[in-house]
């Protein structure tokens, strides 16, 4: 889960993310000694205008200006002045003005974390920010600077979102696998020191984002992979922390040999843990050896469990998958576990031999399961086995029966899926998509 986390996070910030919920949270000032270290004093721009002008000819005095910016946009927003709309306005242009930035140098990203411990990072302006001074932060937190920035942040913040950016900021260092032990940018001693205070700095999911940040470590020094194996095997520990430990030690092939993942897996696969129990499940139900595993899976308890064991059997090809699908998609009463089934088939390369059978599966689904998210997946299956059939008439039997099943649907999914299609599936869908039939099929259900 740690892993999805952050990935999502990472995404969300290269998307740039403010707009997201600018508004979000109130933001609060946070006095620190070192907040105006190095920072000449810059006046507000423009009395309510939040542009920044010109770059000067000093990258901190112009860091300074955006700063200021922002914090009279904060102000005016707190005192009433701006309007929600207002205030989400000026400050996507502001957001729109710091992405266009080439800040100038490691040094100056040190300075920058030491000024915004100033601000409350629960504001989405300011953790956005955060990252947009460091546009490439996975190059960045290979400077040894700014690496030990990050980390007293870290370890001195009184913020918990601080605590949370400097964690996620730590981790994406281990991106980078190409990394000799020399350039990694804490030592053996630091990391060894930061082993024995991770339980007592932060919170948990903070600590799990640390140990996921270690990867690199794990790589080139065994006595890490025993210490992050034996605390991610530890069942006396957090679950995230054993999850980001876990993370750390899948992070990179080269850590585990092929028997010791095995081996592993083998024992996370019993573990009390759902979630170390999917991971466990789904790599050995990929090997030759492990189908009775995954087929005991199907059953068990937990969602997670579930959804892991019968996305493996739908990337799978025996030609018994069909029935296990079958009674998954049919029985299974967790909605995502149907889903994480119809999602693996969408993605996988069907034997040719079973793509009727599945095409007939996803329609079957199509028309008796109640949830519009896992009907939504049954016709986008439809649509790709139509799309890649074997010839035009094909293709074209493959596209009525879908449209006559979905027509046959509540016209509530059908507005949905007219909208799923104009947003997230337009460009999967290709040439058909502009074809006069298809847009009038899309037309009816609309209305």
């Amino acid at each position: 889960m740690l892993l999805i986390l952050l990935s999502a996070y990472l995404w969300w910030r290269s998307a740039g993310g403010s707009r997201a919920g600018a508004d979000a949270a109130t933001s609060k000032v946070v006095t620190h000694e070192k907040a105006t270290k190095g920072f000449s004093a810059a006046t507000s721009p423009n009395g309510g205008n939040y542009e920044v002008g010109t770059s000067p000819e000093s990258p901190r005095a112009h860091l300074s200006r955006y700063l200021d910016a922002l914090r009279k946009l904060q102000a005016d927003r707190d005192a009433g002045r701006l309007t929600k709309e207002e205030y989400v306005a000026e400050l996507n242009k502001l957001m729109d003005r710091i992405h266009g930035e080439t800040w100038a140098s490691p040094a100056l990203l040190v300075e920058a974390i030491e000024y915004l411990r100033e601000f409350d990072l629960t504001d989405r302006a300011v953790y956005n920010f955060w990252f947009a001074i460091s546009p490439r932060q996975h190059e960045a937190m290979l400077d040894k600077e700014v690496a030990r920035a990050i980390l007293d942040l870290y370890r001195t913040s009184n913020s918990a979102d601080h605590r949370m950016r400097a964690a996620v900021f730590f981790a994406s260092q281990s991106h980078r696998r190409d990394l000799a032990a020399a350039d990694l940018p804490y030592t053996p001693e630091e990391i060894r020191l930061l082993l024995c205070e991770i339980h007592s700095l932060g919170n948990v999911t903070e600590s799990g984002i640390l140990l996921w940040g270690m990867t690199n470590y794990a790589q080139h020094y065994e006595e890490f992979r025993e210490l992050l194996i034996g605390i991610g095997l530890d069942s006396g520990k957090p679950d995230k922390v054993r999850e980001g430990a876990f993370q750390a030690i899948w992070g990179s092939k080269d850590i585990l040999s092929e028997e010791q993942r095995t081996h592993l897996a083998s024992l996370l696969a019993l573990d009390a843990n759902p979630d170390l129990r999917a991971r466990g499940i789904a790599y050995l139900g990929s090997r030759t050896d492990g189908k009775d595993l995954l087929l005991a899976a199907v059953n068990d308890p937990s969602e997670a469990v579930r959804a892991s064991a019968i996305a493996e059997i739908a990337r799978g090809s025996e030609h018994d998958r069909i029935e296990v699908l079958e009674q998954t998609l049919k029985n299974d009463p967790s909605s995502d576990v149907r889903k994480s089934a119809l999602t693996s088939l969408t993605l996988s390369s069907i034997d040719p031999t079973q793509v009727d059978a599945v095409y007939e599966l996803a329609n079957r689904t199509l028309s008796r399961d109640s949830d519009n998210g896992v009907k939504i997946r049954a016709v986008r299956l439809m649509y790709y086995l139509a799309r890649d059939a074997s010839s035009d008439s094909d293709s074209l039997s493959r596209i009525l029966t879908a449209q006559r099943t979905v027509q046959a649907q509540p016209k509530e999914f059908q507005r949905l899926l007219a909208n799923d299609i104009e947003k997230n599936f337009r460009r999967e869908i290709g040439d058909l998509y502009e074809d006069p039939m298809f847009q009038e099929f899309l037309r009816s259900l609309k209305e």
